[in-house]
Formats: C-alpha cells, structure tokens, sequence
C-alpha cells in the first residue's frame, strides 16, 4: 500500500492562521495531534492481491469556528498515524470537545489514541485480526483506555467537559471504525465506470451513527440510568434539540449520549463505550471522509460524497485541495444559516485508488502536458 498525505492548519482564506507546511522524510514521521505537518510519499511493497494494491492519500483540514464574528478558540483535535501497530495500517482520528476543558480533553485523547490502539494490537496476531469483531474489540479497548486516562490528568476538569470521537482503521482489505457522539465517517462509493448511483456520481455509504438523545435505544439507556431528556425551554417554551440532564437539576444539557468525558453525565447513563463498524473494502470504494459536526450540520453524508468525488474527478483535485474546499463549504453554510456565528470545523479527506487507476491518471496528464508543449512549438 502506497501512502501519502499533505495536513493543513486552516483553508487559504483564513489569512490569520493559514499555513501550510510539507516535509520529506525517509519514513513515517510521528506529527503532534492537531498541528500542521506533512509526511512525503512512501511505498510499501505489495502483495499479488489487487486490493493490495492500494494507492491511500489523506490531507485535514481545520478551521475555529466564530462567535459573534470572532474567532474562537478551536476545541477539535485530529491524528493521522501511519504503519500503528508496525504494520500498513493508518489510523485517523477526529475529536469535537465541548465544555470549558473540552480542547483540552480532545487534545489527551488524539495524543493516546494512537498509543494504546498500537499497544492493543501488539497482544493478537495479523492472523486474529482477520477474525469477526477482534480488530472491533481493540478500538473498543483503546477507547476505553483513553477514557480511563482523562481523570489522571488533574488541569482537565470533567465535570461538564468531555469530546466526541471518531476513529478509523484501515488497511488494504478492512475498515473498521469506531464513534462516540455526533462526528462523522463516510464512505464513498463509485462503481467499476467511476459513475456511482448517487446524483453525483459517488454513492454515500454510513459508518457511524450520531448518538443523540433523539435515537431510541440511546434514550432509552439514560433514562433507565435516571437522566431526563428534554430540550432547553426559554420563557416556558422548547427551543432546539433534545438533550440529558439530571433528573431534578438543569445540567447538563448534554446534545449527545456517548462522550469522553462529562462525569456528570456519565452518571446518568452518557456511554464511552463506542459504536464499532467493521467493512471490508470492495474496489469501488474510493472515499473516507471523518469529521466533526461543524462539517456536517449543513451538509448530509449524500452531499459530502458528491461534493468530494466532484472535485476529485470533475476538477482533478487531490485530497488536500479536497479537504480545504470541503471546510470553506461547510463554513459558507454556517454564514447562511447564523450570520457571525460558526462551529469548529474539521475534516480528514481520504482517496482510496487501486494503483493501476492511479497510473493511468499520470500517463494521462503526461500525454496533456506533452500535447500542450507541442502545441506551443506550432
């Protein structure tokens, strides 16, 4: 599998914190959560199975959100982390924190995750891995260790902070993904002609499920846990989404039911047990998109994949120029519907390419270029 990937702090329009940094190295470098940095191209060898043959390009993009037309402090956190476990494997990670300490916890569980995933995976063989819900139970088992960590670290403050959480896995055969709360992963199918079924050519296929207080059985765990679940009411009326509170106290108006963090909640039945999706990848699979809310309150899965593979196969753009023009959307909607005010938006754009499409594209624009010289020596 053939790995490369460019990370970006902010999209270009965001001049006071735009930057965009690339680096060579002979291999993986260990980059700091949430910051800028970049990995140059490497190459793994191989195998004869042509899902091996795997050409995997990411780039993130992130951006503060606004209040009141300023920009605040940004609580979402990424990691991207190649070869964990010593193997071709990446592991992609976005965080959404929420409370005063929110940023705070995002940022201890972006930095463990990928530690304790690689120390889950030293305990089973690759052979065990290939078995049903083994690589589930070690994102299972990190997330829990993540989440045992946070009390340790005595400046966070619990009480009503915490993080959501999306993960994903992957190598050349397998996804596996896990969530708490209302981040995101998508996947995005085209088929063998690269039209897809979707309106945009590219079909949008749900790995998570946003966990709040509106699903069911997430309802149903708080309340049996003595939470209520109600919307905040202004002057006696219900105003927005329903949300967790305790039974006789107005907090903490919680908007999910599976979080890091938030013991208050957490005592009325809030989970930090993740969702797990395992999927075995299929050669139409050409798109993974992770990202926090601030993405996709505007935006459904639908549009986000149609969205990508119109740019990547329409304008020929690749996952960095992707990422970006994803988050300015994502903001532009946010400017129609709450002039001056925006969420944190983040996202990791993934292309899943087998090599010989990849090939192909770089004869053809070799070919274009060549016409184009040509041309201009007639």
């Amino acid at each position: 599998m053939v790995i490369s990937s460019t990370l970006h702090a902010a999209p270009p329009h965001s001049a006071s914190c735009a930057r965009v940094h690339t680096n060579t190295a002979a291999g993986p470098q260990q980059l700091p959560c949430g910051y800028p940095g970049a990995v140059a191209d490497k190459a793994a060898s191989p195998t004869e199975d042509s899902m091996s043959r795997l050409n995997l390009t990411y780039a993130c993009c992130t951006e503060a959100g606004l209040s009141d037309g300023r920009r605040k402090q940004s609580q979402d956190a990424w990691v991207v982390k190649e070869h964990v476990g010593g193997t071709q494997r990446v592991l992609l990670g976005v965080f959404d924190g929420h409370g005063e300490d929110g940023r705070g916890v995002a940022d201890v569980v972006a930095m463990a995750m990928p530690k304790v995933v690689a120390a889950a995976l030293e305990t089973v063989s690759e052979a065990e891995l290939l078995e049903p819900t083994v690589s589930a139970s070690v994102l299972t088992h990190a997330f829990g260790e993540c989440s045992r960590l946070l009390p340790r670290i005595g400046a966070l403050d619990l009480c009503l902070s915490g993080s959501t959480g999306v993960v994903a896995m992957l190598d050349a055969h397998r996804l596996v993904v896990a969530n708490l709360g209302d981040s995101k992963c998508v996947l995005g199918r085209v088929d063998s002609g690269g039209t897809g079924g979707g309106r945009g050519g590219a079909v949008a296929v749900e790995m998570t499920n946003e966990h709040t207080p509106g699903l069911v059985a997430e309802a149903a765990r708080v309340l049996s846990c003595g939470g209520r679940i109600a919307p905040y009411t202004l002057h006696g009326r219900p105003v927005g989404s329903l949300r967790v509170w305790l039974a006789d106290h107005n907090v903490p108006g919680l908007s999910m039911t599976r979080c890091f963090g938030d013991a208050i909640a957490a005592s009325v039945g809030v989970s930090d047990v993740p969702e797990v999706v395992e999927y075995a990848l299929a050669p139409g699979d050409r798109y993974l998109i992770l990202m926090s809310d601030g993405v996709s309150q505007f935006m459904g899965s639908s549009e986000i994949v149609e969205f990508v593979h119109h740019l990547a196969s329409k304008r020929q753009m690749r996952p960095n120029k992707v990422a970006v023009e994803l988050v300015r959307e994502a903001r532009e909607r946010w400017a129609k519907h709450h002039n001056g005010s925006a969420d944190d938006c983040t996202c990791i754009v993934v292309f899943l390419e087998p090599l010989q499409h990849v090939g192909a594209a770089r004869k053809g624009a070799r070919r274009g270029r060549m016409a184009a010289a040509r041309a201009c020596w007639r």
